[in-house]
């Protein structure tokens, strides 16, 4: 849309400037990039109490509980759904504490990001959160609020109607990774999860929907 942007698109650039100060500070110093994962997945999953979403991530290669500089995300849901997402619960806010844009509606779908940075390890912060390779390990819940029927939530980068500078992205000891996104959308409501995937079926079938 032309004219002013939205106060929480300049909050991300400027957040997108500061981590490319961390990234030139510390590219010298090439010990920690060995000691960083090689990538880090998200994915969203519904959480065990019923009714909760739940954000979670996977370090590849390599281990993690240093500073997680920065990280982003988006959850989407159709806009013909009535569902909110209420208030979250974070694990290592202390480390890094999560906030969130107010929801965005566009091309008939709606959008959240949530952001946060960090400053301290967490091994320090929160030591029984330190992320393990190889393994998912639960960032943030969030319930999901006034949903009266089944309604498909994922994460998403790139999707149409998207705000700008709102795809998936982490930064850890202020080195930006590699990451990727399972694209199972979760959803949620009168039945239980259930998943779609956009990746090719190694056996024919059809996915599960609503």
């Amino acid at each position: 849309m032309a004219g002013k942007r939205p106060a929480h698109m300049a909050h991300i650039r400027m957040m997108r400037r500061m981590l490319l100060v961390l990234q030139g500070t510390l590219v010298l110093l090439g010990a920690a990039v060995a000691q960083n994962p090689t990538s880090v997945d998200i994915d969203l999953v519904e959480g065990s109490t019923p009714g909760t979403l739940e954000v979670r991530v996977r370090p590849n290669g390599q281990g993690f509980s240093g500073i997680v500089s920065a990280v982003q995300f988006t959850i989407s849901w159709p806009a013909t759904s009535p569902a909110t997402l209420g208030t979250r619960v974070q694990y290592c806010a202390a480390g890094f504490s999560l906030s969130s844009t107010p929801q965005v509606t566009a091309s008939g779908t709606i959008f959240r990001t949530y952001s946060a940075f960090g400053f301290d390890p967490m091994s320090t912060t929160c030591p029984g959160e330190v992320w393990t390779a190889g393994v998912w390990h639960r960032i943030m819940t969030v319930p999901v609020n006034g949903n009266t029927g089944c309604t498909t939530f994922q994460i998403v980068s790139n999707a149409f109607g998207q705000p700008s500078d709102t795809n998936y992205f982490i930064s850890l000891g202020g080195l930006v990774r590699p990451v990727s996104s399972n694209r199972r959308p979760c959803s949620s409501g009168s039945m239980p999860c259930r998943w779609r995937s956009s990746c090719i079926w190694k056996d024919p079938m059809t996915p599960v929907r609503c």
